[in-house]
């Protein structure tokens, strides 16, 4: 497996390398702080309703851009926008730095706005950057290297912050991210210049947005499609509890440079996307969902009986295992159950799904935990992910002509998700 990766990786465009180096930068710098945010919102929120809201607004904020986005990267060079992103990201460290040093939550706000807003620039853009750069064939390796060099930088910035969070109160790690922003800014001024007017068959999002009819319409064409985005947006709902709230609840037991230990051993296995991706290729996709999510729904349940603190690094661990095992799956069933002349437009829906996922997870969890502490919480959303799971079992009888189809997709349609899906 580890021979066939390297092999497929061997002719990926420089262009698209160095894309994908740079986005490393990009997110090195951001690991040097995003473990810490939570347990810096709710140090200067002062409840975790307040970490919900101040999460779900950065995510609003990235819902505003994303139209705009789309429709300029048809006619300005995805380069440029791209540079406009970081831009927001180095001007939105600062604001949070100040927002730490000044205790201040309108600057705060601010801070978490213009993040939001830089989101949709850089990741909807790199994407675009790489598909645009690259021929229908390098799609797989470019999505695993993307992945990969993602996670492993994001995950050495954040092993890094362990050593300055001891030194240094936590908005200090914010500049950071405007730092390492801007270096990777830098680079992106290398970039081969892409064509100015995007091509429509490689649309990230769809000019039409009326998504209620597009699910109505989706349902005729496979009544048990909108099942399976409900499991992506209850994927996205689980990733963003365990990326906000984990830290959170680890630092009740840890001091504050050990929860970067804490986050680093709960999403270690993403960087294992790649080897997962191949392995789920070849057994049955719906074991895998079925299997995975009923995995999920008992980790998320034992939190509400932690006894030992150090079973949190092994049910952070288990948790963002399964998840990363059923990411690359639920993409696989979305694209291999759309029509091929609605694929544009459910690349648009996933973007909002993931979006919607963010916002309301973090907001209900937020609320629940504040009033009945995280570990309920954590037991609460368990049983909802226990009743998908079982609910999967129900499917596969249902999916049956589809069942060869699925468990032989591998990663390569036009229009599939493979960046953000």
């Amino acid at each position: 497996m580890l021979k066939e990766l390297v092999e497929d990786h061997k002719n990926i465009p420089h262009s698209a390398s160095l894309a994908c180096f740079t986005f490393a930068i990009f997110t090195f710098g951001l690991g040097f702080a995003e473990p810490y945010l939570p347990i810096f919102l709710k140090n200067l929120g002062g409840n975790l309703i307040l970490v919900g809201f101040f999460v779900a607004l950065g995510a609003i904020a990235s819902l505003f851009l994303t139209s705009p986005v789309e429709i300029l990267r048809r006619r300005v060079d995805s380069r440029k926008l791209l540079i406009v992103g970081k831009l927001f990201y180095v001007l939105g460290g600062i604001f949070l730095f100040l927002a730490g040093y000044l205790k201040s939550i309108p600057v705060l706000t601010i801070g978490i706005i213009l993040l939001g807003l830089g989101y949709p620039l850089v990741w909807l853009l790199t994407e675009a950057y790489l598909r645009e750069s690259s021929s229908l064939r390098h799609s797989s390796p470019i999505s695993s290297l993307f992945m990969f060099s993602w996670f492993f930088a994001w995950l050495l910035g954040a092993l890094f912050s362990s050593e300055l969070v001891r030194s240094f109160p936590i908005h200090y790690l914010f500049l950071i991210i405007s730092i390492f922003s801007l270096i990777s800014l830098l680079f992106d001024l290398q970039l081969t210049k892409t064509s100015k007017k995007a091509s429509p068959e490689k649309a990230l999002i769809s000019d039409d947005h009326f998504y209620g009819k597009m699910l109505q319409e989706m349902k005729k064409d496979d009544p048990r499609l909108p099942y399976v985005v409900t499991l992506k947006f209850f994927w996205e709902v689980i990733f963003w509890i365990a990326l906000i709230f984990i830290p959170i609840f680890a630092f009740q037991y840890f001091a504050l440079y050990q929860v970067a230990f804490v986050v680093c051993a709960t999403f270690l296995p993403f960087l294992f996307s790649p080897f997962l991706r191949k392995f789920t290729q070849k057994i049955d996709r719906f074991e895998v969902i079925v299997f995975g999510f009923i995995i999920l729904a008992v980790t998320l349940g034992l939190f509400a009986f932690i006894g030992d603190p150090r079973w949190i690094y092994i049910l952070g661990l288990t948790l963002s295992l399964f998840l990363a095992a059923t990411k690359p799956v639920i993409a696989d069933f979305i694209t291999t159950l759309t029509p091929e002349k609605r694929r544009k437009d459910i690349l648009g829906l996933t973007f909002l799904i993931k979006r919607l996922g963010m916002i309301l997870g973090v907001i209900v969890f937020g609320l629940i935990a504040e009033y009945f502490g995280i570990p309920r919480a954590m037991f609460v959303f368990g049983i909802i992910t226990l009743v998908l799971g079982l609910g999967s079992i129900g499917l596969k009888e249902k999916y049956r002509k589809n069942l060869k189809t699925i468990n032989q997709s591998k990663h390569h349609f036009r229009f599939h998700p493979h960046f953000g899906d």
